[in-house]
């Protein structure tokens, strides 16, 4: 199993802009197994290997990307497979790297995987690293203080 870092920067120096261009919208339900065989009852979308976008994607679901991106994500969960590539800015809740990302990614968790690789600043409340990902990029990670 491998060893897991949690990291936690308590001020933010960076602030990260909203960006706009074309979109592509998904939309729709697929009913999907996860790793461990249950439902995940939430909206997926997969983009295979084997394609190249160049525009952004947005969803209110989950993206589960393993294609090569030159543009924007905004989705609720981003799954970056290992075989995944993105060049720009990702917005998300929840974003899980396993591939490579060059850009930025703005989010309330994040969770580097040991084969990602990334070159982007981060802001987001919680972060995860696993032993032997790459980074390089600045890192804001400002945790919600918890209520009384």
């Amino acid at each position: 199993m491998p060893k897991i870092a949690k990291l936690f920067v308590s001020e933010c120096s960076k602030a990260t802009a909203m960006f706009t261009k074309r979109t592509a919208d998904l939309d729709g339900s697929l009913a999907s197994q996860n790793a461990t065989g249950g439902a995940l009852g939430e909206r997926l979308r997969s983009v295979l290997q084997d394609i190249t976008i160049t525009g952004d994607l947005r969803s209110a679901g989950i993206i589960a990307f393993d294609g090569n991106l030159i543009g924007n994500v905004t989705t609720d969960t981003l799954v970056l497979g290992r075989d995944g590539k993105i060049d720009g800015h990702v917005r998300a809740r929840n974003v899980t790297i396993d591939g490579v990302l060059v850009g930025e990614i703005s989010a309330v968790h994040v969770a580097i995987t040991a084969s990602a690789r990334v070159t982007a600043d981060i802001v987001c409340q919680s972060v995860t690293v696993e032993v032997g990902s790459e980074i390089e990029g600045s890192l804001c990670c400002k945790p919600v203080p918890a209520e009384d």
